[in-house]
């Protein structure tokens, strides 16, 4: 995954340079995000070695830490069982486990966010210590992923605060000034502050630069900001992104804020709060709104664990809200092994468990049996074929082998191949056309498409197969699609190029 490279890699730099404050990538200084995901991985790969178990552990154990705080979440204002599907909710949505999968700041700002607002909770119902935790934990989560965080966290709790208040704005500076917010600031900032400061000691302006492309010109990318508005954007990526409960979620959502509101002011706020800052921010990315999972989950879990008192038209849609999420998410499985092959009759078999589950008025798990067996099939299945068209390991171990000098750089036509650097252990320059490449008359290594080889002299051809099309393979779905393209013959979805080696 092109994230997972530049981690990856970025951490090997970290190692080789002995740089763990700043890190770097393609042998430059990356200050795009902050340390806290790469030190994460750093201390993986210091036990067990610099592999993709050690690069993916600490991202698999921030993903079970997150579904164990929205638990603790859920039970500070609701039952076990609310709790228990509240943790089977985020755990299993979708765009959780993908994420889980590789290494990214996602996951372990998922649990930094959550763990935040756990203690935010705590600190609002028993002040104490826990005031103080809640900014050193704000503070962490700043340094997993940027600055923006505190505006983020901090609009949430507006939000709540006057929620709480009935909008009255005595009341309102009653319930912050229960929160420290003076000493509680400076700490906040102490903790995810400095990482900048000593940032900009070492890089100068750069860091501006940096952060100015990665923030502001992200939020602000448009002087028409209502071209880039878009109010339905999450809505439409949480049809995938939440399932399998997502439906229950759209549900509970309508019926809990005007049965329960009370009960759920924070859990709105904090997925209103998440929806108004990115809706109004230009730029988009569909895990920018993964940190309102945990609210997300409350709700849908709170509705199944209390379907008894559902009746009439409201139990229906209830019903339908789970067998919709399991019908398309089987339909695509199903799909799937039909397009590789496999025997039609097991494909029957894989739906006599959802008839069990209904016959034993356990509909609430039929979601969750299908997504399960789609994240299977995906994993089990699908992942070792997919390698197969992954051949970034397979070419870096090549240029190592036949190239060993890792002075000699990698220029690569048209591409990135970001997850190449991590493979060939070499600085490589991407997006290039031919003419560039052609253009230096230092010994170089050149990932070019294959009828562009004949306009290279006195090159040596190390490698030539297919490469993915798209600009990254972190789509996985995309992905899929064309690897079962390619297992019947199809290969419209890559790219055939080859490697070569020109010494002058």
């Amino acid at each position: 995954m092109k994230n997972e490279a530049i981690y990856a890699e970025s951490v090997r730099e970290m190692l080789e340079l002995d740089s763990y404050i700043i890190p770097y990538y393609n042998y430059e200084p990356r200050l795009h995000k902050p340390p806290v995901t790469y030190w994460s991985i750093i201390a993986s790969v210091k036990l067990f070695g610099m592999n993709e178990f050690a690069v993916r552990l600490p991202i698999v154990l921030f993903g079970i830490l997150s579904s164990i705080f929205t638990y603790l979440i859920a039970r500070e204002f609701f039952d076990r069982k609310t709790a228990f599907f509240s943790m089977l909710a985020v755990v299993f949505s979708a765009q959780v486990i993908s994420n889980m999968r590789y290494a990214s700041p996602e996951i372990p700002l998922l649990f930094f966010f959550t763990l935040t607002m756990y203690l935010f909770i705590k600190a609002y119902k028993r002040g104490g210590f826990y005031t103080y935790l809640f900014y050193i934990s704000l503070g962490l989560t700043v340094l997993t992923k940027g600055y923006p965080y505190y505006i983020i966290i901090g609009f949430i709790i507006f939000l709540f605060f006057l929620i709480e208040s009935r909008f009255n704005l005595r009341n309102f500076f009653h319930e912050l000034k229960r929160l420290k917010v003076g000493r509680g600031i400076l700490i906040a900032l102490l903790v995810g502050g400095w990482w900048y400061v000593y940032a900009y000691i070492d890089c100068g302006n750069w860091l501006f630069k940096v952060l100015s492309k990665e923030t502001i010109e992200r939020a602000f990318e448009s002087e028409n900001i209502l071209k880039h508005l878009r109010p339905f954007y999450y809505i439409k990526i949480l049809i995938w992104a939440f399932l399998p409960y997502v439906w229950v979620f759209f549900l509970a959502f309508i019926l809990l804020l005007k049965s329960e509101f009370g009960r759920f002011s924070l859990f709105f706020s904090w997925i209103a709060g998440m929806y108004i800052i990115f809706t109004l921010a230009a730029g988009k990315i569909p895990t920018y709104f993964l940190q309102a999972f945990p609210a997300l989950s409350v709700f849908s879990g709170y509705l199944i664990a209390n379907k008894e008192n559902l009746t009439g038209y409201k139990r229906a849609l209830f019903e339908l809200a789970l067998y919709l999420a399991a019908v398309y998410t089987l339909g695509y499985l199903f799909f799937g092994l039909y397009k590789i092959g496999v025997n039609p009759v097991l494909i029957v078999a894989l739906v006599i468990p959802v008839f069990i589950l209904a016959f034993l008025r356990m509909s609430e798990y039929v979601p969750l049996y299908a997504a399960f067996l789609f994240y299977a099939f995906l994993t089990y299945y699908m992942a070792p074929v997919i390698e197969k068209y992954r051949p970034y390991r397979e070419i870096g171990e090549l240029i190592k082998r036949e190239v060993p000098d890792r002075n000699i750089p990698i220029f690569v036509e048209d591409k990135s191949l970001n997850n190449l650097i991590f493979y060939a252990e070499r600085k490589l320059l991407g997006k290039m056309s031919i003419d560039e490449i052609k253009g230096f008359s230092i010994p170089y290594i050149a990932v070019v498409y294959e009828n562009n080889i004949s306009r290279f002299n006195n090159k040596r051809v190390l490698w030539c197969g297919y490469i993915y099309k798209n600009r990254g393979d972190s789509r996985i779905l995309t992905l899929v699609k064309y690897v079962i393209r390619a297992e019947n013959g199809d290969m419209s979805g890559f790219d055939r190029m080859c490697v070569i080696y020109k010494e002058r």
